[in-house]
């Protein structure tokens, strides 16, 4: 007899409490979701969240929104709870944790009403990681502490040493060394031994990682906290291994991390800077931006990287934590800052004058900081944000703020025809096809001790991005018809109006080369969520018009002209804002009042 949805529902909510995604995914797949009611389809798609969820895909926004549309006017605390807990999760591995904290603690009272002692356990297990990332210590083991009360009044022994081995990880983190050896070493066996259904306590290294691959790849961290770097080497092949079959991303950039201050402490610099960079890409691939973060800080710490990268490292470090207001890590990257100081690269020379990136509003400021200091680096940044928002100018305002001597090469990638990529961008010599009369220089080339500007690198044709992955990844250039091949020095400035992750997703664009670009992210918000850039954005277009705000009341007038500017949502962004007040200033010869009147 064939089960009913309801039925066959239940069937999956079993496999994935017994941690069997696979076969779980495989009967959702088969599901006509259409034909659902409307309780069948919200309960379809918690199910199918947190089955992804735990496959590692987070593109499942529109499934947890719908349940929670569902539930939240229902009488069903307990779905409403679960679905507020998979939404924390999702949050979680985007790196929101302020948002992922008020969301967990929505899923624990209504968990609480249900008196559903199991996903209380859950949801404790994410809030003592919440805690632990903002650095709220006591907190994150008091979360851990209530965990163990709950598993010892249901007599869930494994659940107990599963927390327990949550706080060892505090330990570790807070510089408890030997406390945490000891608690590991004690446990190691116990913990391995624990059922897949405890696999979602082990939270406050990465999430959703095998329980024998975490433990031996923290063990290898720990070790290292104890300078002894043979173990370190030992727990973390064994890690790998492990995190590998199972395609555990997570930890294999963990191990990746590990190999990595192992290779820095043996002197071992390109090797080190190899394997930090493989654990940046990967955390960086898979989204989990705390991780991410402590990787470029210990990257920057590990005294391998020339200042313009190290500062880089820092910077962007430092710019997560401040965001997700993690003052401890702050502190660190202050005072490693401080003991030892980074010069800015001095100002290239040139005749031009110098770009300007004008700020006012907080985002725009912290963008501006952050450009000035990433700049002197060689890393790859990828600009992006809505057309007209003020890409081409940032890129211009971090060559100049390079020190680079060299030139500023701007490339519209959907100019370049397929057939004219390769001449165009790396020259060609006499003779190479019909028409090449002479040898001829390339754009690379050209840029060379320069800068190299990718503008809409979203619309490049598929032979420009894989000759620039080449160029990224080699720095090595050789002319069309030509053999010899030459270094060059550049720096590579891509920008796009796209969601460039969606669109490898899809096939469009190149994953590799994404992450090769994606080095330094840089986001740039539409105007409209940036009102108090709108003032001296106008100043500074109507005096380059030849404005003189002093005269025929222009002064007088220029706030009320502001602040009318400010009420339009400026869908054309910066740019619709110059030509529009370009056009305002040659209609009424620069008179303000009659802007106002216009």
């Amino acid at each position: 007899m064939r089960e009913t949805v309801t039925e066959q529902l239940s069937i999956i909510d079993e496999l994935l409490r017994d941690s069997k995604t696979r076969e779980a995914l495989h009967i959702l797949d088969k599901i006509d979701s259409s034909a659902l009611s409307k309780a069948d389809y919200a309960y379809f798609c918690i199910l199918i969240t947190e089955a992804n969820l735990d496959f590692g895909n987070y593109d499942i926004h529109k499934q947890i929104d719908t349940a929670l549309n569902f539930y939240k006017y229902s009488q069903d605390n307990e779905n409403f709870a679960r679905a507020k807990y998979l939404q924390g999760r999702l949050l979680l591995s985007q790196g929101k944790t302020f948002e992922a904290k008020e969301v967990l603690l929505e899923s624990y009272v209504n968990y609480k009403r249900s008196e559903n002692p199991n996903g209380l356990k859950r949801v404790l297990g994410r809030l003592a990681q919440v805690f632990y990332i903002e650095g709220e210590i006591d907190n994150a083991i008091r979360h851990l502490n209530s965990g163990i009360d709950i598993c010892k009044k249901l007599g869930d022994n494994n659940g107990v040493a599963a927390f327990s081995f949550n706080i060892a990880n505090i330990f570790f983190r807070t510089g408890a060394l030997h406390k945490a050896i000891i608690q590991l070493e004690s446990n190691r066996e116990k913990i391995i031994q624990l059922g897949d259904e405890y696999r979602y306590l082990f939270l406050l290294m990465y999430p959703e990682s095998d329980h024998i691959s975490q433990t031996k790849r923290l063990l290898a961290d720990t070790y290292i906290g104890l300078d002894k770097f043979d173990l370190a080497q030992k727990y973390a092949e064994e890690a790998l291994i492990v995190a590998e079959k199972i395609n555990e991303r997570v930890e294999i950039a963990g191990c990746y991390r590990v190999f990595a201050q192992i290779a820095a402490h043996n002197s071992e610099k390109e090797k080190a800077k190899d394997w930090f960079k493989k654990a940046l890409n990967l955390f960086s691939m898979i989204g989990f931006q705390y991780e991410l973060a402590f990787t470029r800080f210990l990257a920057a710490k590990s005294g391998w990287y020339e200042d313009g990268e190290r500062a880089a490292l820092l910077f962007l470090a430092k710019e997560y934590f401040q965001s997700e207001d993690i003052k401890h890590y702050v502190e660190k990257i202050n005072s490693e800052l401080s003991s030892s100081p980074y010069q800015r690269a001095a100002i290239r020379p040139s005749d031009e004058k110098a770009p300007v990136f004008i700020a006012a509003h907080l985002d725009t400021l912290r963008i501006r900081n952050l450009a000035e200091n990433v700049a002197p680096s060689d890393m790859t940044v990828l600009l992006t944000g809505p057309t007209g928002a003020g890409k081409d100018q940032l890129a211009k305002y971090i060559h100049y703020y390079s020190g680079r001597e060299g030139l500023f090469i701007q490339v519209n990638c959907a100019a370049i025809p397929d057939g004219m990529v390769e001449s165009e961008l790396f020259g060609c010599r006499k003779g190479a096809f019909t028409g090449a009369l002479s040898d001829r220089q390339g754009l690379f080339e050209t840029a060379d001790k320069g800068t190299f500007y990718l503008n809409e690198i979203a619309d490049s044709p598929p032979a420009l991005q894989a000759k620039l992955l080449e160029v990224i990844e080699t720095k090595v250039v050789r002319r069309l018809g030509g053999n010899e091949s030459k270094k060059i020095d550049i720096r590579i400035i891509a920008s796009t109006n796209h969601n460039l992750e969606e669109d490898t997703r899809e096939g469009g664009f190149r994953l590799d080369l994404y992450h090769r670009l994606n080095e330094i992210p840089i986001f740039i918000p539409p105007l409209s969520k940036r009102l108090e850039d709108i003032p001296i954005l106008a100043r500074y277009f109507l005096i380059q018009c030849g404005l003189d705000l002093e005269k025929n009341g222009n002064s007088r007038s220029f706030n009320e002209l502001s602040h009318l500017l400010m009420t339009y949502d400026w869908p054309g962004n910066v740019r619709e804002l110059h030509s529009e007040l370009n056009r305002l200033f040659y209609i009424t010869k620069g008179d303000i009042p009659d802007m106002l009147r216009i």
